[in-house]
């Protein structure tokens, strides 16, 4: 098994489960030419075009339900930085 980031292995998945199911869009804030704040949707738009990588403004709730109404099954994606302080 190979050393993946994170952000490589969402990346990762994101890639599997469009090429494996039709039905499955990404939408989100800056995830379809930007490929996301941390490149997490790197490559999807590309790939499977804008119609399945859809930028949207910033409201999950409102995606997942347009989403719905063109019964898709779709991820969101919601950057967060987290910050650690290393121990004294």
């Amino acid at each position: 098994m190979a050393d993946l980031l994170m952000i490589e292995a969402v990346n990762d998945a994101l890639h599997v489960e469009l090429e494996r199911d039709d039905a499955v869009m990404v939408m989100g804030e800056d995830v379809g030419r930007a490929g996301g704040v941390f490149r997490a949707t790197a490559g999807l738009r590309e790939r499977f075009g804008a119609d399945r990588c859809v930028d949207t403004p910033l409201a999950e709730a409102g995606i997942r339900t347009a989403a719905a109404c063109v019964r898709r099954r779709c991820t969101t994606t919601r950057p967060r930085r987290t910050t650690s302080t290393p121990p004294a």
